[in-house]
């Protein structure tokens, strides 16, 4: 199965959500026990509708116009920019979707005039880390995020 077009979604659909839920695998809100699947779907739809609103969402399609991946691109000012949320489909993986869809997030981030790019992934997520690695990203620092219940 190839890859058939890059494009700028205009709206959310059904599979774009999905997709993104999909991305949640190693979030901390997924992997919280006191957040149910529904309260994250719901969480991560609203981000995506923001994301939409204030940035840029990239499609990639394959050739059955099926929705292999995205990537959400944010630029808060005019130095940096960041990959919001970047997620290529299980069946499509390893076939240059991922690359494809950083280096158009590096083209609009140079086209801003921004002279960073940046993206975080979760300590867990090895795969995502050596994906971003080898496109050339360095680990700029470590955080933890901790949620406290009432």
């Amino acid at each position: 199965m190839g890859l058939h077009i890059l494009a700028i979604a205009t709206e959310i659909t059904r599979a774009l959500e999905e997709i993104a839920w999909q991305s949640g695998e190693y979030s901390r809100f997924r992997r919280d026990t006191h957040i149910s699947n529904p309260a994250f779907q719901t969480l991560y739809s609203r981000w995506l509708h923001h994301v939409l609103a204030d940035g840029l969402v990239w499609v990639g399609t394959t050739e059955d116009k099926k929705t292999g991946g995205m990537l959400a691109f944010e630029a808060r000012d005019h130095e940096t920019a960041s990959i919001a949320l970047l997620v290529v489909a299980p069946t499509v993986r390893r076939q240059y979707l991922g690359q494809c869809l950083v280096y158009t997030a590096r083209q609009e981030a140079r086209n801003r005039g921004c002279t960073e790019l940046r993206v975080v992934t979760q300590g867990a997520n090895l795969s995502a880390q050596r994906f971003y690695e080898h496109c050339g990203f360095g680990l700029l620092h470590t955080e933890r995020y901790y949620h406290l219940w009432l």
